[in-house]
């Protein structure tokens, strides 16, 4: 039998483990980035898992002497989340993670309609394996006032798109604008450019000038610039 050459030889010899190598270095940091983004989000979860799906490139990268890198910011990685990450300038490869979780979330007890407001008796605590992206609610006093934008069936998590949040100010509408300077106040009417809850600061157009302006929201079509 012919002998190929050394070299090539101990590449082939090498080549599965050193891939293994390469991949497991690049899951390593992905979990690490994924599981101190999933502990800022929830106070107490389990049963954490993260699927990952790598191009066959993987098998021809070298390994990375240096830390890897993904500029991706730490947010909501549940579900699918698409990832470039680097070795420097030596690689860049795209990698997908899959992630989901157990936790406690809130939940609704019974059905509810759309505009109903939500009393403490609407809703409890419920474990749930988490696995798409959507903010949901792990305080029931988060939701207990807000009202549903939908409605809802008994046993359904709530997630932000379910909850229509209480505007003072909303965008397209006409609001009085209180200007302050030392001890007089001047009111004026303006349009605002978003939405706004009390204590935002949102921008408004002033209906006699023209200008843009950023105000805070201070109550019911009410905003304030001092």
């Amino acid at each position: 039998m012919r002998r190929l050459p050394i070299s090539l030889s101990l590449l082939l010899a090498f080549a599965p483990a050193w891939a293994n190598s390469v991949q497991s270095q690049i899951e390593s940091y992905l979990s690490q980035r994924i599981e101190t983004a999933i502990s800022g989000q929830f106070l107490t979860f389990d049963n954490l898992q993260i699927n990952f799906r790598l191009s066959s490139a993987v098998n021809n990268l070298p390994s990375c002497e240096q830390t890897l890198f993904s500029n991706k910011a730490n947010g909501n990685f549940l579900g699918s989340e698409t990832w470039w990450v680097e070795c420097g300038s030596i690689w860049r490869i795209k990698v997908v993670t899959n992630v989901s979780l157990d936790a406690d979330v809130v939940a609704t007890k019974s059905p509810l309609r759309k505009g109903h407001r939500i009393e403490l008796s609407d809703v409890t605590l419920q474990r749930e394996t988490l696995s798409l992206k959507g903010t949901v609610y792990q305080y029931v006093e988060d939701v207990v006032g807000t009202k549903l934008r939908r409605s809802v069936k008994a046993n359904q998590v709530l997630t932000r798109r379910n909850i229509e949040l209480d505007y003072a100010v909303t965008k397209g509408h006409h609001v009085a604008i209180v200007f302050h300077s030392g001890s007089f106040s001047l009111e004026t009417i303006g349009v605002a450019l978003e939405n706004g809850v009390v204590g935002d600061r949102i921008l408004v157009v002033n209906s006699e000038s023209g200008r843009e302006l950023s105000v805070t929201v201070t109550g019911e079509n009410r905003v304030e610039q001092k």
